[in-house]
């Protein structure tokens, strides 16, 4: 009796502050995008349909079932099932039943906004657009917002209602202990949450899927084209030719089929010259810094999607679906080159630091970043695009970390195994640049005495390899990564 009255009383001490309060789900980015996606998706789909089958009506002379009635009753549908079931097992049909319900709702914005209730109306799929791409903004500073304490803990309590419903995995498991860790002081419920965290049992983790497993090799494709001399000349090419293509279609569009005259019209140039205008910079500093280039290059495909992108979609209609699918491609890919160059950066920080004791200044691979040959960057970035295969090797993956990682140890034989996989990824990396076994070390010969089997190496040189493991975790969550168990 004691007890329960004990753990009462801590219930009642720590939800009386969290009553008023609306909580996230760690799982938010997730289901925004399913939602968001799913919204996408059912006006074009619904678009593309109907066009396809020349607009068929469901009814009779007098009646017409809108496709507006179809979304509406999802939404009705996702939102009965969000009231009425217990998270987490709903969610993720709650996001995809409830976008595509309202992609199908909004796609007859046309009927609502004239007063001839008029589907065809030109400006509807701008609007739409809009929408769509406020949606976006509002779903992402939601995201960034850092978790309180509260929310911590509640989220743990999901966790744990998870593992009841036999749903959770490792990484969920030790995301939720990881925020408990990081934001949680150990007082009132945490103990009792964590400990049950930490006891409950675990389904296993489905290994990476297949489009993991394209990027991973997109990734590599990228890795080794950086070092390649004709880098420079094709990123800046391309991007050039993507910017005053876009500027050159806008003009077309305006002096084709009528005088640019109207606000929206001047806006949309404008926003194109500015995306040309960016690019332009990320070229001239492309050479010498290739990580603050990316970043102009992301703002100007951002310029393109949430401005230049609406008043294209106002003037062509469903053809600027093509424009922007391209845009949104090479954004992906944008990211994924930035978070590439972010975390070979940070490797090549950490191995400076610690042999700038031993080689002096003097030798290259010791140079900061900026100043460091093209080739020794192609290398980090070689090493960080190779973290995901090395850790599925042992049985490990990496998921995002939100409000810090829990602290992550490999094992003794798991660091002598990955060692081993990294002195081999990094004998042939230098292999491929024409390094040869010699008796010394010579960046300029490209010879070393390190360019032999792991059996064959002094336990000083197999060190720097076990050191490189051992920071991995670190590495990866400066990025925003955490390594867990699979």
């Amino acid at each position: 009796m004691r007890v329960e009255h004990e753990l009462r009383a801590e219930v009642h001490k720590e939800t009386a502050p969290v009553r008023s309060l609306v909580v996230r789900t760690t799982d938010l980015t997730r289901n925004l995008d399913i939602f968001l996606a799913c919204a996408v998706a059912g006006v074009l789909g619904n678009r593309f349909f109907l066009v396809a089958t020349g607009y068929p009506q469901v009814g009779n002379g007098t009646l017409h079932i809108s496709h507006a009635i179809w979304g509406g009753l999802m939404l009705a549908v996702a939102v009965i099932f969000a009231v009425s079931f217990i998270a987490p097992g709903v969610r993720t049909f709650v996001a995809f039943l409830g976008g595509a319900g309202f992609g199908w709702f909004v796609d007859e914005l046309g009927k609502f906004i004239t007063r001839d209730v008029n589907y065809f109306f030109r400006p509807t799929l701008a609007l739409i657009y809009s929408v769509f791409v406020v949606m976006y903004l509002a779903f992402r500073a939601l995201e960034r917002r850092r978790y309180r304490p509260e929310e911590a803990l509640l989220n743990a309590l999901e966790a744990v209602k998870a593992a009841a419903l036999g749903r959770l995995d490792e990484p969920s498991r030790l995301h939720a202990l990881a925020l408990l860790d990081h934001l949680c002081t150990d007082e009132g419920l945490v103990p009792h949450v964590r400990g049950l965290l930490q006891q409950v049992p675990t389904v296993a983790t489905p290994p990476p899927g297949r489009l993991n497993r394209f990027w991973l090799r997109v990734l590599g494709v990228y890795e080794g084209w950086t070092v390649r001399r004709g880098f420079g000349v094709s990123i800046t090419c391309f991007f050039l030719a993507l910017g005053v293509f876009d500027v050159a279609q806008i003009v077309f569009i305006r002096t084709r089929y009528s005088s640019i005259h109207t606000v929206a019209q001047w806006a949309t140039l404008v926003s194109s010259i500015f995306t040309l205008l960016f690019i332009i910079v990320g070229t001239v500093i492309l050479p010498r810094a290739r990580l603050l280039a990316l970043r102009w290059f992301e703002a100007a495909v951002l310029i393109s999607i949430f401005l230049t992108q609406v008043f294209l979609f106002a003037e062509r209609q469903l053809a600027a679906v093509i424009d922007l699918g391209i845009a949104i491609v090479v954004w992906v890919a944008l990211r994924s080159a930035i978070r590439l160059e972010v975390l070979a950066r940070g490797i090549h920080d950490s191995y400076r630091e610690r042999r700038l004791r031993t080689l002096g200044v003097e030798d290259p691979s010791v140079a900061d970043w900026d100043s460091l040959p093209e080739t020794l960057r192609a290398s980090n970035r070689d090493q960080a695009a190779h973290f995901v295969e090395k850790l599925n090797l042992i049985g490990c993956g990496v998921v995002r970390s939100e409000g810090g990682a829990q602290a992550f140890t490999f094992t003794p034989a798991e660091i002598d195994t990955l060692a081993q996989i990294e002195h081999e990824r990094w004998m042939a990396e230098r292999r491929r640049q024409g390094w040869k076994p010699g008796p010394t070390r010579d960046p300029k010969a490209r010879t070393t005495p390190y360019l032999v089997p792991w059996d064959e190496l002094s336990e000083p040189v197999r060190d720097l390899d076990r050191d490189a493991v051992r920071e991995m975790p670190m590495q990866l969550a400066r990025a925003g990564y955490a390594v867990v168990r699979l």
